[in-house]
C-alpha cells in the first residue's frame, strides 16, 4: 500500500467519527470498572471515621525559585540556569487564584 503524499485531512470523516465513539466506549467501560472500587474505599474510610486523604504537595525541585512580584500582585516560578546557554521558564498565577484556592480547603 502506497501511503506516501496521504494527509492527515485525507481521512474519511465517519472514521473519524467511528473512532471517537471507540474511544467514549473504552473511556466509560474503563470508568465503569474502576468507579466503584473507588467510592467503596472511600465509603470505607468514611465509616471507619477517617478523613479522606487529601494528596500532599511535593517540595519543589532544587532547581526551581518561588517568588512573589508585588508590583503586579503574582506569585511566580522560575528555574535556574545551570549554564548561560540553558533556556530556563518561568509561570506566574495572580495572587487572588493562589489565596481563593487555597480558602477553599
Amino acid at each position: 500500500m502506497n501511503n506516501q503524499g496521504r494527509r492527515i485531512s485525507d481521512i474519511e470523516p465517519g472514521a473519524i467519527v467511528i473512532i471517537g465513539c471507540v474511544l467514549l466506549l473504552g473511556a466509560f467501560i474503563a470508568g465503569r470498572i474502576t468507579g466503584p472500587s473507588m467510592i467503596k474505599a472511600d465509603a470505607r474510610i468514611v465509616a471507619s471515621g477517617q478523613q479522606i486523604p487529601r494528596p500532599v504537595p511535593l517540595a519543589l525541585p532544587d532547581d526551581v525559585v518561588k517568588f512573589y512580584d508585588a508590583s503586579d500582585d503574582v506569585t511566580c516560578w522560575r528555574v535556574r540556569n545551570a549554564d548561560a546557554d540553558e533556556a530556563g521558564g518561568i509561570s506566574c498565577l495572580p495572587q487572588q487564584w493562589l489565596v481563593s484556592a487555597r480558602g477553599a480547603e
